[in-house]
């Protein structure tokens, strides 16, 4: 379990997406945002979490063709907990997959 902070910032400086529409970019973003918001909320910061900049292996991250805005931030959400030392997110938190 992690630590429970009184405030808490994180800032993504890039976050990538190819042959995504702006607008779906918007909501992949606001997806990642309202999940990493939970999974801190939950779980708290990891005990390991530095201030240093942390850069994530976007091969971790495997998307399935046709999925939302909504399942892919949480992929994504998910990939970033993780690769910072976070635990697994709840159930039903990642891995949900639309076809």
């Amino acid at each position: 379990m992690g630590i429970r902070p009184a405030n808490l910032e994180l800032h993504i400086d890039q976050l990538i997406l190819h042959d995504v529409d702006s607008l779906q970019r918007r909501r992949i973003a606001a997806a990642i945002e309202q999940a990493l918001t939970q999974m801190f909320a939950e779980q708290g910061v990891p005990r390991d979490l530095s201030a240093e900049a942390v850069t994530i292996d976007s091969s971790t991250i495997h998307i399935h063709t046709g999925a939302s805005a909504d399942v892919i931030g949480a992929q994504v959400a998910q990939s970033i907990y993780s690769q910072i030392g976070g635990n697994q997110p709840p159930a039903g938190q990642a891995g949900r997959n639309t076809k």
